[in-house]
């Protein structure tokens, strides 16, 4: 019986040929990006802004609110903190299907969002990008931002991701717990790990059904790992890349 053809997508796809330049930086092809909706006549549904977070390290956010939001002071929006995929490697805040994800949460769920564009690998392994969502959680306590002021329950905030994304969330949410004590004004109140991007030695059931997958096979995953654990790093059993290996002992917060 001859083998099963796999069907490669027709669109050009990052993970499956990541080139690494003679510098150590990634290539990166150009991409659909969005830009902020902040005309409130438009016909968008969700307003939009982008917000410098950090200019020494070039971050920034996306804040979305309901184009209707005008709830008085006792019925303010949930606050999703939400992270784009990508492996650590590919994407920004305002690429294209993040940003319409973005929107869609806040349509569906009518509550307000802050997409953090954090720094990426290789350029800036991690814990770089727990660092710029750590600086988010600062920025909303002292930035005075008035869609934030208008708008966001800060008692009932949740971290939310998709694939890297959601590992991006779960260990921003160790961060703010080590935190906690000067972020008052914050309540994470729950996690959304969207398609959670972890690994590890020992392969899963999942990872091992799907390591051909056209979109996103194994040897995607673990290059990407590979590229965006810091140097010296020997397997993916590192904390960053699999929490489970940590059970039972002290996790490192930076």
């Amino acid at each position: 019986m001859a083998a099963k053809k796999i069907v490669r997508p027709v669109f050009d796809n990052p993970f499956l040929n990541i080139t690494v330049n003679p510098d150590g930086t990634v290539k990166r092809d150009p991409e659909a990006r969005n830009p902020p909706i902040s005309d409130p006549n438009s016909t968008s549904s969700v307003l939009s802004k982008d917000v410098i977070l950090d200019p020494n390290k070039k971050t920034w956010i996306r804040l979305y609110v309901p184009k209707m939001a005008t709830p008085p002071p006792t019925a303010k929006l949930p606050l999703i903190f939400y992270y784009h995929g990508g492996g650590f490697i590919f994407c920004n805040a305002d690429t294209s299907i993040y940003d319409v994800f973005c929107k869609g949460l806040v349509e569906k769920l009518g509550a307000m969002v802050i997409s953090l564009d954090y720094r990426l690998a290789p350029e800036h392994r991690l814990p770089a990008a727990y660092e710029d969502a750590a600086d988010v959680f600062l920025w909303v306590k002292t930035a005075g931002d008035e869609w934030v002021t208008r708008f966001a329950d800060l008692e009932n905030c949740f971290l939310c991701g998709t694939s890297a994304g959601a590992n991006l969330a779960y260990h921003a949410g160790l961060r703010f717990a080590a935190m906690a004590g000067g972020l008052e004004k914050l309540k994470i109140r729950g996690l959304i790990l969207h398609h959670p991007y972890f690994s590890g030695s020992k392969r899963t059931g999942s990872e091992q059904k799907l390591a051909d997958d056209p979109l996103l096979p194994l040897y995607a995953i673990d290059r990407m790992f590979d590229l965006s654990l810091p140097e010296g790093v020997v397997d993916h059993d590192h904390e960053y890349s699999n929490p489970l290996p940590m059970a039972g002992r002290r996790m490192w917060i930076g």
